[in-house]
């Protein structure tokens, strides 16, 4: 899916920015500071990807309330439904 994905972005003419930082978005455009530079981007469509992080506070959170507890999904790691599903499934298949 992913290399279709990208597939699809280079014809269409689709750019990627990574390690840039949104500080404004207009109708004509965004602007992005990139490695320290503040660059106008003009645009008619924005896409913003920031990223995820495992839930870690919230599984802490959890540690002293039961016998058991078997953290799933972004509790064990940031990641897709895909991963979500399995390792909930997972966890329902050791109880």
């Amino acid at each position: 899916e992913r290399m279709h994905m990208l597939e699809f972005m280079e014809k269409n003419n689709v750019k990627s920015y990574l390690e840039a930082r949104c500080t404004e978005i207009t109708p004509d455009g965004i602007k992005v500071e990139i490695e320290g530079k503040e660059e106008f981007i003009k645009a008619d469509s924005v896409v913003i990807c920031a990223g995820t992080k495992a839930r870690a506070k919230e599984r802490e959170a959890f540690r002293d309330v039961a016998f058991d507890v078997i953290n799933v999904g972004d509790c064990v790691k940031a990641s897709d439904v895909v991963n979500a599903v399995r390792t909930g499934w997972d966890a329902g298949a050791t109880i």
